[in-house]
């Protein structure tokens, strides 16, 4: 007589998946990474520029950061505390309390400032000026905003172009030129995580002069050097997720008189500190109720003229709108130029000043590296004479 099994395939199935249940999920989440809940983030970033040395500061800010971020949409707004501008004593140009404020929006993101000293001055609250650009970060000008983004921002959208191609941070104007082009490395801490641990672009050996020309460096620079340099070197845990602490990002510019590529002098140094990372929480940062729209998403480039209209409560159309495209084709009329309050047109200047301050880094390092270009041109003159 053939014995019953004691333990049929039916009466073990549930037992198993059961015990393996679990370890499958684990495994999997291993595989694909652990998603990471909406979380609001706060801390400190500050950068500093150098000409030459980094005993010779020529720029300077230093602020308190709060970065959000909830299933893929983030926003990032940094107070300035203390600095100086190019060209300006330390305190000479009051800069604390002024309000930078960066998120993802539909086809690109929105930038705008406000000045906590601006609005303790007057009775009425400005309506401010918000830019709105074709790009998936916060403008490269303003570094305090685009390195909390670069630290905190799960897989974040770099502007990858293909396999071990990338485009350089630069001005926002120039940073979808098909001419900007670099090679990159990017690390990760471990296969789980989300967040970039190292980031180093290289640059191709070119440079953007004014007028939007490109030229190539002089020897030995021509062929290429590293240029940008991110790195997390310390890190924090939020629940189970592991979260960048303190990162320093450096950007290096050729030296003069150099023989090698590794001869670049310390350009600009920006860091970051987290000090706390909690459950984020709607309406934690409020937004004016209206901004005045300086949008450039609608003609794709930002070397175009912007088109400008009212954002009520921060809701920005796509740029494939249908009003926003018979907007952008239509010239604003003069009466209409009159109608800006007096209060607007103090945000507007603001803002220029701003933008002016945010790019001056990159402006000195142009004019820097235009110098540098004629003093090894002059040199090599002089060196096929002596010949």
């Amino acid at each position: 007589m053939r014995k019953k099994p004691l333990l049929t395939a039916r009466r073990i199935s549930g037992p198993v998946i059961l015990f393996l249940l679990p370890i499958v999920v684990c495994c999997w989440e291993n595989v694909l990474g652990a998603e990471v809940p909406p979380f609001t983030a706060t801390g400190k970033v500050a950068t500093r520029s150098f000409d030459g040395s980094p005993t010779n500061v020529i720029f300077e800010l230093q602020g308190d950061f709060v970065f959000q971020y909830s299933n893929g949409w983030w926003r990032v707004r940094t107070t300035y505390r203390s600095g100086f501008l190019p060209g300006t004593k330390r305190d000479e140009v009051q800069l604390a309390g002024t309000v930078l404020d960066c998120s993802r929006i539909e086809d690109g993101v929105r930038l705008f400032l406000t000045s906590e000293k601006h609005l303790e001055s007057t009775n009425k609250t400005p309506v401010p000026m918000a830019t709105a650009v074709p790009l998936s970060f916060p403008p490269p000008e303003h570094m305090v905003l685009l390195l909390p983004w670069l630290a905190l921002c799960p897989s974040p959208e770099l502007p990858i172009l293909e396999k071990g191609l990338i485009r350089r941070f630069g001005v926002s104007q120039r940073m979808n030129d098909p001419r900007n082009r670099a090679s990159y490395r990017a690390a990760y801490r471990g296969d789980e995580s989300q967040f970039i641990s190292e980031l180093q672009i290289t640059n191709p050996g070119v440079i953007f002069v004014r007028g939007g020309d490109v030229q190539p460096f002089s020897k030995p620079f021509d062929s290429g050097f590293l240029e940008f340099s991110y790195e997390v070197s310390a890190w924090t845990n939020f629940g189970k997720l592991p979260f960048p602490k303190v990162s320093v990002l450096h950007q290096y510019w050729p030296a003069h008189r150099a023989k090698t590529v590794q001869d670049v002098d310390l350009a600009a140094r920006s860091s970051l500190e987290v000090l706390a990372i909690s459950p984020m929480e709607p309406d934690t940062m409020e937004t004016p109720a209206k901004l005045i729209a300086s949008d450039i998403r609608l003609n794709g480039t930002s070397t175009n003229s912007p088109v400008s209209y009212t954002v009520i409560n921060d809701r920005w159309q796509s740029a494939t709108n249908a009003k926003l495209k018979r907007l952008s084709s239509l010239e604003l009329k003069p009466q209409a130029r009159g109608t800006f309050s007096k209060q607007t047109r103090r945000w507007v200047m603001l803002g220029l000043l701003l933008a002016t301050m945010a790019a001056a880094t990159y402006l000195i390092i142009e004019f820097r590296s235009t110098k540098t270009k004629k003093s090894n041109s002059r040199a090599r003159i002089a060196g096929g004479r002596l010949g």
